[in-house]
């Protein structure tokens, strides 16, 4: 069990071929030298490995567990299924309010952390929170700030909302064995948002390695942190079928044990061990060598491993995200440059300062 690179959001559905998320089986010439571990050659590594702080938590996702989950490769709202909550919030099971904002989430029993700690409803309240009021800058906060509080930052203009800890406990409460979650609005992806974001950490194991105590006057000091105040990359205790043996900051190697405790079926693997390696011929000799059983491949290098023996090739992934941002260069350079055709307006080209007019 792994998650590859490539968060998913709710917003669109759409297949393509994925350059990050391109995968390639190891090829059956070459031998098999760790069978209970698998290696994973990526493009590059996680940028933190605090679920409130990092955006894409993909390397982590069977370390820290979420309320829900989806089943299989499925990614619609039949698809979902209880992870550490013990039941899918809806209208017939009588967990989803008939207003459509208050879900309750019955938090299974039995659940143990990595240290050995049981999972409570306050851990999971607490982790909820703690993802909320974080909201460092660039950070995954506003997945759950939007529909939760009705705010995209905790910061409008830099000044930290008055009252928003009392919005958000009075919006996030434990109800005997179970956690509550009102919306601020009926928001129909919320469930699908809750199967990336809001993974759950044991509260008092977060207060006793410098982290939010979980007070209302506390919280503030914790807002928007550097990287460095969040917890360290060497640290996490979560309550999936993978715990974290080792992160290596400086080589990018990801190594991650086998969980034995783990409150479901133990995992097959021992071992998974991600790998940052930026350059695809790299990759590809890895691949080659057995020295990595999965490598990412770009669209544009596919062709260089198609039909090779052994070699299995995947594409045509469904993603649904789809990325908002359009950049352009306002001062293109002409020399060499295939891009810009004929080098004049029409439909054979564009001139190098095309995009130099911001209003045409």
């Amino acid at each position: 069990m792994i998650a590859f690179p490539g968060p998913m959001r709710y917003t669109r559905r759409v297949k393509l071929i994925l350059a990050a998320v391109l995968l390639a089986a190891a090829p059956a010439r070459a031998a098999v030298k760790n069978p209970d571990t698998l290696v994973y050659a990526a493009y590059d590594q996680a940028a933190g490995l605090d679920p409130a702080w990092e955006q894409d938590m993909s390397p982590l996702f069977n370390v820290y567990e979420a309320l829900l989950a989806f089943r299989g490769a499925g990614v619609g709202a039949s698809d979902l299924e209880p992870r550490l909550a013990a039941k899918v919030p809806s209208r017939e099971n009588g967990l989803l309010s008939t207003d459509n904002l208050a879900y309750r989430f019955p938090i299974r029993t039995g659940v143990r952390f990595h240290d050995g700690t049981p999972l409570t409803p306050e851990d999971v309240r607490y982790s909820l929170l703690r993802f909320l009021l974080m909201d460092r800058a660039g950070g995954p906060s506003a997945f759950l700030l939007d529909p939760i509080l009705g705010v995209a930052t905790t910061r409008p203009a830099g000044v930290l909302i008055p009252g928003l800890y009392e919005r958000a406990a009075a919006a996030v409460t434990v109800d005997g064995d179970a956690v509550v979650i009102r919306l601020h609005a009926p928001f129909a992806p919320f469930l699908s948002i809750l199967t990336n974001y809001g993974r759950v950490l044991p509260k008092a194991w977060c207060a006793a390695h410098g982290q939010w105590d979980g007070s209302a006057g506390t919280w503030a000091r914790f807002n928007n942190p550097e990287h460095a105040s969040v917890l360290p990359d060497g640290l996490a205790n979560g309550t999936g079928p993978f715990r974290l043996e080792r992160f290596d900051r400086d080589t990018g190697e990801l190594v991650l044990a086998r969980h034995d405790g783990y409150w479901r079926a133990r995992a097959r693997l021992k071992r998974v061990v991600i790998k940052t390696v930026p350059t695809f011929l790299t990759r590809k000799l890895m691949l080659l060598a057995g020295d990595a059983d999965v490598i990412g491949v770009s669209p544009l290098y596919a062709p260089q491993l198609a039909g090779l023996a052994g070699v299995r090739l995947t594409g045509g992934l469904r993603k649904i995200q789809l990325g908002t941002l359009l950049a352009f260069n306002a001062d293109v350079s002409s020399t060499a440059n295939p891009n810009l055709g004929s080098g004049r307006l029409g439909e054979d080209g564009i001139p190098p300062d095309f995009f130099a007019d911001k209003d045409a």
